[in-house]
């Protein structure tokens, strides 16, 4: 039976500036992004329904629940644009 490798989690932020290092971040649940950034779950779904932030929804056909995942290279971008870091 093969074995399959995991790379580890990190529960650590990355602010960099270097874009290749955002784009290596990837997706995350809406509520992880609650306790990772420290934003409300309502500011977070406002984001990504106005298109402010990159998100995808992903359901089952006829479903009306999901999974909503953020782009968190687009959510950081979001921040330092509103923090004023650009």
């Amino acid at each position: 039976m093969p074995v399959k490798v995991l790379k580890p989690k990190t529960s650590k932020t990355v602010l960099t500036s270097s874009e290749d290092s955002l784009a290596e971040l990837g997706t995350i649940r809406l509520m992880a992004a609650v306790k990772k950034f420290g934003l409300s779950r309502t500011l977070l779904f406002a984001l990504c329904t106005s298109g402010k932030v990159k998100s995808f929804l992903i359901k089952k056909h006829r479903n009306s629940r999901g999974i909503r995942l953020i782009d968190q290279a687009d959510l950081i971008r979001y921040i330092r644009e509103e923090g004023g870091l650009t």
